[in-house]
Formats: C-alpha cells, structure tokens, sequence
C-alpha cells in the first residue's frame, strides 16, 4: 500500500503467495525459503523466509516499473543509509519483540522432501524498518497495529541481534 497498490491480504495470498503445510518437526516438510509454511490467515501459521516474499512481489509487480531488492547480509545501519535516507522502507525478518531466541528450544528441524536439512526460529517476525536516530531502529509491526503506536522503537544492540538471528534477511521494493 505504500507504493499505491490497492490489494488486500488476502487478494495478496490468494494470488501470489507460495504456501505448504506446517512442517512435521524432527521429520519432513517443506522449505521455508520457498513456502509460506501454514496458512497465513492462522495464527497458528509459521511464516516464511524473505525469498518467499520477494518471490510474491515479483509475480505481482510489473518489472520495468519496480526494484525488488531481496538481500541477505546486509546490517540495519546498511540499509538506513541505502533505503530509510531515501525514503523507502525495508522489510526485516527478526524475532518477536526482537527477543534473543538463540537457543535449541527456538529451532526446530526437519528435512525437505528432497532431502536438505532446514533450521527454523520458531520466534520468526516480519517488520518494517520506517527509522533510525543515534540509539534506535524504528519499525511498523503488525503485532502493535491497533495500539494507537505509529512505530515501535527497539535500541540499535537488540534489534540487530534479532536480526542476525535471522540471518539479516531484508526487502526493499522501489520505483525505477
């Protein structure tokens, strides 16, 4: 909607987004760099990994027009000084609250059906990157919608460590 796009979530899902099952933990399923996994309606529903979105977007968004930029690596302060300076907001991929949901009892483990190993952080949370001053990222996140907050402050340390976590995942989506 930030870009004008008059589309619902659910037009969104219904269209674009490749779903699966929830994995069978310690058995199989599906990857997560490939598959929104469970239904994103549910809150029972996992998530997904942030090739999967960019994956939607550019099924969705005409090309010539739109830059889907899908990284990995990239560090918070990186994408302020690219993105949040010019005007664009970035998705990241962190943990719920930006918490430190490092330990084995954050992950959880199976096999796709062609045999490679997956790790999940069951903590997985997606949020917008809005801002940044001296001491805090700024972000819009779907569990505060509602509360009357425009954006959510998290201080620089734990909002990078949550996002390392995931392993610093981001898309931004621009205008050519």
């Amino acid at each position: 909607r930030h870009l004008g796009f008059d589309i619902t979530v659910d037009e969104f899902i219904d269209r674009y987004l490749d779903t699966a099952d929830i994995p069978k933990v310690g058995e199989e399923g599906e990857d997560p760099r490939q598959y929104y996994l469970g239904d994103p309606r549910s809150i029972y529903a996992w998530g997904c990994y942030s090739p999967v979105i960019a994956n939607a977007l550019q099924k969705m968004l005409d090309p010539a027009d739109y830059t889907i930029a899908n990284s990995f690596g990239n560090s918070l302060e990186t994408l302020c000084r690219r993105y949040i300076d010019a005007g664009i907001p970035v998705i990241v991929w962190a943990t719920l609250d930006m918490s430190d949901a490092s330990g084995d009892e954050f992950i959880a483990r199976w096999t796709t059906p062609d045999g490679r190993p997956v790790e999940y952080n069951r903590n997985l949370h997606c949020v917008l990157l809005v801002g940044y001053d001296d001491d805090y990222y700024y972000f819009n996140d779907p569990k505060h919608y509602g509360t009357g907050a425009n954006y959510v402050a998290y201080t620089k340390s734990k909002a990078e460590n949550a996002y390392a976590l995931l392993n610093m995942q981001s898309i931004a989506i621009y205008e050519k």
